[in-house]
């Protein structure tokens, strides 16, 4: 069997890690979904045999409440430095509310952001014979899902609502690399060209999918948004609205995001505004600080989610900025 954390709770040290005897998790990190199986079977296993978490009781042990040395109540798996890095990269987790979601044949039980994950893609552009394939750094959106039906559920859609789209200016003038960037993502979003310059377009856009949750179940899909191409010379800025098309004609909304891509070259823009002093800091490039940090802020005041590497941009952009 495998140990299946979650989203509420922290990765574990490594894929095949496993609970000791008398492990329990730190009672900061919450419940797991109800209907939650924490360990999956892997091949040869009997999968009949995986029954769903049982109800969480705060000061129970694991052993008194069914499931000996494997879920509910334990120490952190991982040393406080480390349980501290991973909460770092567990951007958000969205609160859903549930008065009345019980009685909903699908629910939402957690969506998360986070950490970075690497999309197969390509680097390339004008001058380039041929396109270099290479892994790009994306946050991705964790979707649970809970089926409280007597019947499987299945999305067959997930719909985008972009409501910004906004290149971020390299304000500390770096140095050139591939012309273009691409990345396989669930959901690509359409560009369109005005006075010269690509931008993501405004608007509603959608991918199919085939994502199946059966009866009495919960289950876990990842999505990941971003532009069709871009820029090595820009970050692209995105805000949008999300949510899933089930096959029975209804839409489930999820919170709002807002995030820039890709994360490579958010990392170089971060380098660049810390190297910045105040005796480098020209008045276009001090303007530019300041005009991308507006920016920011719409896209936050606007979405309920944000990815660690926007807020982590936006720190640096204001750092800068406040030095000139």
């Amino acid at each position: 069997m495998r140990f299946n954390p979650p989203p509420n709770w922290p990765p574990p040290p490594s894929p095949e890690w496993k609970p000791e005897p008398g492990w329990y998790p730190d009672p900061a990190w919450g419940p797991p979904p109800d209907g939650w199986r924490l360990w999956t079977p892997e091949p040869g296993d009997d999968p009949d045999a995986i029954g769903p978490t049982p109800p969480f009781r705060p000061g129970e042990s694991a052993e008194s409440n069914g499931v000996v040395g494997t879920v509910l109540r334990s120490r952190p798996w991982l040393p406080l430095g480390a349980v501290v890095g991973i909460v770092v990269l567990v951007v958000a987790i969205y609160a859903l509310m549930r008065d009345d979601s019980s009685n909903a044949p699908v629910e939402l039980a957690a969506v998360t952001l986070g950490p970075v994950i690497e999309l197969t893609g390509e680097f390339g552009g004008p001058g380039v014979v041929d396109e270099e394939s290479q892994d790009v750094g994306v946050v991705p959106i964790d979707v649970t899902l809970k089926n409280n039906g007597d019947r499987p559920i299945r999305v067959t859609s997930i719909e985008v609502e972009v409501m910004q789209g906004d290149h971020v200016e390299q304000c500390h003038r770096g140095g050139a690399g591939p012309g273009r960037i691409t990345a396989d993502f669930t959901v690509k979003l359409p560009l369109v060209t005005e006075n010269y310059t690509t931008r993501t377009r405004l608007g509603p856009t959608s991918s199919p999918v085939d994502f199946h949750v059966g009866p009495k179940d919960t289950d876990r899909m990842v999505i990941t948004v971003g532009p069709e191409y871009q820029s090595h010379l820009f970050v692209e800025l995105i805000a949008f609205k999300i949510a899933l098309a089930l096959d029975d004609g209804t839409r489930l909304g999820l919170p709002s995001v807002a995030a820039a891509t890709a994360a490579e070259t958010v990392d170089m823009y971060i380098g660049g505004a810390q190297g910045e002093t105040s005796d480098s800091l020209d008045q276009h490039k001090s303007r530019c600080y300041s005009e991308m940090g507006a920016l920011f802020d719409t896209a936050v005041e606007q979405t309920e989610l944000q990815t660690e590497p926007l807020k982590n941009l936006r720190d640096a952009y204001a750092s800068t900025a406040a030095k000139s």
